[in-house]
């Protein structure tokens, strides 16, 4: 999965519930969109905000 490795290579810890929620997201541009802001963002509040 593309935004979890974004969020690995950045260092910002993903706590498994939150790696579930994006394992789990069937939806092409809500993850689009996720992996958009895995590229700056600091948390995964960051992402989902």
């Amino acid at each position: 999965m593309a935004v979890l490795a974004a969020l690995g290579r950045r260092g910002v810890a993903v706590p498994e519930e939150a790696a579930e929620r994006i394992r789990g997201c069937t939806d092409l541009a809500q993850l689009e969109e996720w992996l958009g802001r895995a590229l700056t963002a600091e948390s995964v509040d960051e992402l989902f905000a």
